[in-house]
């Protein structure tokens, strides 16, 4: 066998030559395989790791829109040209990004001066120092922003989706009863946004500077916070969102503010049916749930006070007079009672008291029974006076009696003839027309309030006008 031996500067040549063709077949296959690196990269931007861990992506320059400023470096990178690539807005590298048609605006960069939140856009919204300082505040972008922070509704502060555009809409709810005498009324409106309301108008204001989504019940003041004054008020209000859009314009409804109480027309006056007892003019009764009148002002309501506590039975003013009775449970107590009446306007305004009326109250009967009735000798007539039958068909009849009170007969339970006052403790007393025969006469006294005592016993007379028959 014939050995053949390769000497070691052979060898040496063959893994050289070996090598070399090894790096020429790379270069000819490199020179048909262009690395292209997808869009979706951008997802990756303030990630690196992440970037660099997918197929196809490589950190600063798979993403074309890091070179949306630069034509040359993006026309350099593998798999960008400027402008068709220039990217979606996922990075703002300056305040030139306008090449796509999404990104409309530019990145502002906020800085803390010691005491705020300085920078363009809506930095004074960060009030804490680290937050302005991190803070990116992005003004009208509606691309998508592909860092992972750019995902929802525009907010102050960040850019977190589509460009808000859209102006808050407001409206009427429940406007201010007018006229009221309510000098810090309520309103009620709807907004479709949130955002920060501004007044205008005549004199109208409200503390309430903030609008919430849906309804909003402000209170109406002076601009500085106070009451608002009689007078007639046109307000209008308008929303401005946080994206500095102003809402339409909402005119209040007007109202007025009357705060002028009516006034009262003299005192009230007790009605003669109720002012019982021997004068209807006295006022003094035993009706403790009498019926006063009086003169007031049409559309007002009148109200009745006993001693300045409210009877609460209020009636309407009509064709300027008023009628109230006084109901069971606010019955006047025996005694001297003090009436007035007060007005109170559509509005709510209350007037002054008017001038009293003194009423005085007696519940209370005679102290003692009425004596028996007793008819007169004179009448008694015939065979004996004393046998209480008589030819005198309106006989006459004796009584004691209380002085001061009014006495009255009754014929079977019937008043008859006229009473007589009781003066100095004896009365006579003439009875209306009897008739054939028996009747049953009493008497019942009647105080000057009015009140009734109890009926006397009964006296049995007899009346025969027959004459007697010839033998």
């Amino acid at each position: 066998m014939k050995k053949v031996f390769l000497n070691r500067g052979f060898l040496q040549n063959s893994i050289a030559i070996f090598i070399a063709l090894l790096l020429i077949f790379s270069a000819y296959i490199s020179k048909f395989s262009v690395p292209v690196y997808a869009t979706s990269c951008s997802v990756y931007n303030g990630q690196k790791e992440g970037c660099q861990a997918t197929g196809g992506c490589s950190w600063d320059t798979a993403d074309c829109s890091d070179f949306n400023n630069s034509m040359g470096s993006c026309n350099g990178t593998l798999g960008c040209t400027y402008p068709g690539n220039r990217g979606d807005c996922s990075i703002f590298d300056s305040a030139a990004c306008s090449g796509n048609g999404f990104c409309s605006s530019s990145l502002a960069n906020c800085s803390w001066n010691g005491f705020g939140c300085e920078g363009s856009g809506d930095c004074s919204s960060y009030t804490d120092e680290t937050a302005c300082n991190g803070g990116t505040y992005f003004t009208g972008c509606s691309g998508t922003y592909d860092d992972g922070s750019c995902t929802g509704s525009y907010e102050p502060g960040l850019c977190s989706g589509e460009f808000d555009g859209t102006a808050p809409t407001i409206a009427e709810e429940t406007p201010v009863t007018s006229p009221t005498n309510d000098t810090t009324p309520n309103y009620t409106f709807t907004s479709d946004e949130v955002g920060t309301i501004t007044y205008g108008g005549s004199g109208c204001g409200s503390m309430t500077t903030s609008a919430a989504f849906g309804s909003n019940t402000i209170t109406f003041s002076t601009p500085d916070g106070n009451a608002l004054g009689e007078n007639t008020y046109s307000c209008t209000i308008t929303v401005t969102d946080a994206s500095g859009n102003v809402s339409n314009t909402l005119n209040v409804s007007s109202f007025v503010i009357d705060t002028t109480a009516p006034t009262t027309s003299g005192a009230p006056d007790m009605t003669s049916d109720t002012d019982a007892g021997s004068s209807d003019t006295d006022d003094l009764t035993s009706d403790n749930t009498p019926t006063f009148t009086g003169v007031c002002t049409n559309g007002n309501t009148v109200g009745l006070f006993n001693d300045g506590s409210s009877m609460g039975n209020d009636e309407p003013c009509l064709d300027g007079n008023f009628s109230i009775y006084v109901s069971y449970f606010f019955a006047l107590e025996d005694g001297v009672n003090q009436i007035t009446f007060k007005e109170t306007d559509p509005v709510g305004n209350t007037s002054e008291a008017s001038d009293p009326l003194s009423v005085t109250i007696d519940t209370t009967p005679p102290e003692y029974l009425v004596l028996n009735p007793d008819m007169t000798q004179e009448t008694d007539s015939v065979s004996s006076n004393s046998d209480d039958i008589t030819n005198d068909t309106t006989p006459d009849f004796n009584t004691e009696c209380e002085i001061g009170t009014t006495v009255q007969l009754y014929d079977d339970g019937v008043a008859s003839g006229s009473s007589v006052d009781c003066d100095d403790g004896t009365i006579t007393l003439t009875i209306g027309t009897l008739g054939e025969g028996s009747s049953a006469i009493t008497l019942r006294a009647l105080d000057s309030a009015g009140n009734a005592s109890n009926d006397s016993s009964s006296l049995i007379v007899t009346i025969d006008t027959t004459e007697p028959t010839t033998p």
